[in-house]
């Protein structure tokens, strides 16, 4: 089980990255929000994103997080007038029918216990017309995560955390979403290969922060190697998936 209160202390260092990195998310959600009523962003963490849509688009946000670790960091290191950070789990989401025009999850339908629950909270909590747009990593189509080259020991336990893309529709088809487009978004993750290998040490990533720790120094010196050769050259990518349900 995720500890999400040791994670959150470890969390920025090895996810947060600078904003003009991830420029490609900033263009492919520009055409899709609806900033007219506030964004709900579910499982905000420690307000990464929540800061990123006042920045980006000069948006209100409800950031909803269950475990009060992340959510002391977010209210310590990113407090916003445009931001109301609540603690909240997705499936009884504190906020009126109605009340939101778009809501977003980044790397945390994995995480969420009732996924069909959060389906019926969001389509009340959204309306008729609002959209729910999901980052994450699918099970069937996880062929872009980078730290999974070196870390085989991990590829079981996070293909099984993972959903599939089948399966995320299929959960909020019982609130009446219908899936809208599913586009791959690739980002810079780090400059490159050794950047990248400090940011895993940090292991910020809770399917890394699962295995024990044997197979994740494993991982460390396969990761460590490879940068030391210099064979990998230029940035390291993520792709991750972008879902839209409406």
């Amino acid at each position: 089980m995720t500890d999400y209160g040791q994670l959150a202390a470890c969390y920025d260092a090895g996810r947060a990255v600078p904003l003009e990195t991830l420029r490609p998310w900033r263009d492919a959600l520009a055409p899709l929000l609806d900033i007219t009523r506030p964004l709900l962003d579910v499982g905000a963490g420690t307000g990464l994103w929540s800061m990123a849509f006042v920045h980006w688009f000069g948006a209100s946000v409800v950031g909803v997080e269950p475990s009060q670790g992340m959510l002391r960091r977010a209210v310590r290191q990113r407090a916003h007038p445009d931001i109301a950070y609540l603690a909240a789990r997705a499936e009884r989401l504190p906020v009126r029918d109605d009340a939101c025009g778009s809501a977003w999850l980044s790397t945390v339908v994995h995480h969420i216990s009732d996924l069909p629950a959060c389906a019926s909270e969001l389509r009340r909590a959204l309306g008729p017309d609002g959209n729910v747009l999901i980052r994450n990593a699918f099970s069937d189509r996880a062929d872009e995560i980078p730290w999974l080259r070196w870390f085989p020991q991990a590829r079981p336990a996070a293909l099984r955390r993972w959903p599939t893309v089948a399966a995320v529709v299929a959960a909020f088809a019982t609130a009446g979403f219908a899936i809208q487009d599913l586009h791959r978004i690739r980002h810079v993750a780090a400059p490159n290969l050794a950047a990248y290998a400090r940011t895993v040490r940090v292991r910020a990533d809770s399917t890394l922060a699962a295995i024990s720790d044997d197979d994740f120094e494993r991982g460390m010196a396969a990761l460590d190697g490879t940068a030391a050769e210099g064979r990998h050259a230029g940035p390291v990518i993520t792709g991750l998936d972008l879902l839209i349900l409406r």
